[in-house]
């Protein structure tokens, strides 16, 4: 991601460091994305400092009780540790659909259903994409739904058959 691309479309919404007592110490980030019409938030959370007492991942071989160095913070995102987590970079470009009604009409063509409810725009934290998710409900089945999401920028579809309430 460029530094233009970060300026233009990044947002962040709110830092915080906690605790800051003895135990383990966390950065945790929330920011908004916006690319065009499209808005999702996401966060991130990561450890950077290890308590004294602490014997997770002993394997690391990370120093206790002090603030780590950035390639030691590496090392808890990747593979993640000590619930240390960070997602993708948002993916850069133009999205495929000029409006949430124009993705949301692919949407349901592709679904084969009349209609589909807008739930959320959200960056998909494993590939780093901004995506739209829609369902609508089944009227001849009981508790049946159908759920759909759409990558913006590259137009991949998915649609699952899914209980109501697992949405």
């Amino acid at each position: 991601m460029t530094e233009e691309y970060y300026d233009k479309h990044i947002t962040v919404i709110s830092t915080e460091t906690t605790p800051l007592d003895r135990e383990n110490v966390r950065f945790h980030l929330v920011f908004r994305v916006q690319n065009e019409w499209a808005i999702a938030e996401s966060g991130a959370g990561f450890l950077i400092k290890i308590a004294e007492d602490e014997t997770d991942y002993p394997e690391i071989g990370l120093p206790r009780g002090t603030y780590l160095t950035l390639e030691e913070v590496d090392k808890v995102i990747d593979p993640p540790g000590f619930n240390s987590w960070i997602g993708k970079a948002p993916k850069t470009g133009p999205l495929r659909y000029s409006s949430m009604n124009e993705a949301l009409d692919k949407l349901i063509e592709s679904a084969c259903v009349d209609t589909m409810c807008f739930n959320r725009v959200y960056l998909s934290l494993h590939i780093g994409t901004l995506t739209m998710e829609a369902y609508a409900v089944y009227e001849d089945e009981e508790n049946g739904c159908i759920i759909g999401t759409i990558d913006l920028i590259t137009g991949k579809i998915s649609i699952n058959d899914v209980l109501c309430d697992k949405i």
